[in-house]
């Protein structure tokens, strides 16, 4: 077996790099778990807020629609007053015209 001898010092050397290369993949796993859990609960808070601002909106498009339809209903019974008073004013003058046609 003579070429199957590995040198004291051969081993050595690569072990220590072997151990540093343990080392630093499971230090490097825990900095990712770690930044891991940062972005999931980021994200859990951004999904929170966004569903605030959802329903926000919901209310205030909800809102918004129903002054449309009460100013929809306000502009129907302007008007409806105005041609009334439209009415009301054509009759004032053709009773003034014949009241001054009269003397």
């Amino acid at each position: 077996m003579q070429g199957f001898e590995i040198p004291l010092e051969m081993v050595i050397s690569q072990g220590v790099f072997a151990v540093l290369f343990v080392w630093l993949f499971f230090e490097t796993r825990k900095e990712s778990k770690s930044r891991e859990d940062k972005l999931m609960r980021h994200l859990e808070k951004t999904a929170d807020r966004e569903d605030r601002l959802i329903r926000h909106l919901e209310k205030t498009s909800n809102t918004l629609e129903t002054l449309g339809k009460s100013l929809d209903r306000i502009s129907v019974r302007i008007d409806h007053i105005d041609d009334r008073l439209y009415s009301f004013e054509e009759q004032i003058k053709s009773k003034q015209g014949g009241w001054l046609n009269g003397r």
